[in-house]
């Protein structure tokens, strides 16, 4: 199930994407999962929060490894040469990747050609990369770099209702953090900010 704005706010191609990208998201079966993915909308006009913003791999979004993989589908839906923090880094022990919830990535797969390769030592966090040659690889980064975003928004609410976006207290805008249940109330906040909200069950 998507809860999203209203259709008329989209172009027509947007509203197109933006349903090839809630389809590969659901395909994926995230159980009981709100993401919020940056978008420009027709006319240059936000429709997601385009901002882009340093290191946005700190508490503030934090997005578990069983979870990354996930957002790939969606990824694909998208040609752009746009790069998202995920949320992993070596800062504390190089070479040796955490998540923000402190569990360490083991797979090695998903990394980009020749990567990571750290640049000098100064590369400890990690993109989503969404260019054509390299669609849903890893890279790792500066952490001063200027990216968007992929952040999950926790569940803390009882039955179908959500609590706040970690992701967005980084952002200082109130939109996610001391949200009330139920999920109706998420929603209207949502749309009051211009944002579409992706609700999987």
């Amino acid at each position: 199930m998507g809860v999203r704005a209203d259709r008329h706010m989209f172009s027509f191609n947007r509203s197109q994407e933006i349903n090839a990208e809630h389809t590969a998201l659901t395909e994926y079966l995230i159980p009981q999962k709100i993401f919020v993915l940056p978008h420009t909308r027709h006319n240059n006009f936000f429709l997601y929060r385009h901002i882009r913003a340093r290191r946005t791999n700190s508490i503030e979004c934090l997005l578990p490894t069983s979870y990354t993989q996930n957002l790939i589908a969606a990824q694909r839906k998208r040609h752009t040469d746009d790069e998202f923090w995920i949320g992993l880094n070596d800062r504390k022990n190089e070479n040796h990747f955490k998540w923000l919830d402190g569990t360490q990535t083991i797979s090695k797969n998903y990394w980009a050609d020749r990567q990571p390769d750290d640049n000098d030592g100064n590369e400890d966090c990690v993109v989503l990369l969404n260019a054509k040659s390299n669609i849903a690889k890893w890279n790792d980064l500066t952490c001063s770099e200027y990216c968007k975003f992929i952040c999950e928004v926790f569940p803390d609410c009882p039955g179908n209702t959500f609590g706040e976006s970690l992701s967005w207290k980084l952002l200082r805008t109130g939109l996610f953090t001391k949200v009330q249940c139920p999920l109706q109330r998420m929603e209207q906040q949502v749309r009051q900010y211009g944002q579409v909200l992706f609700w999987m069950q």
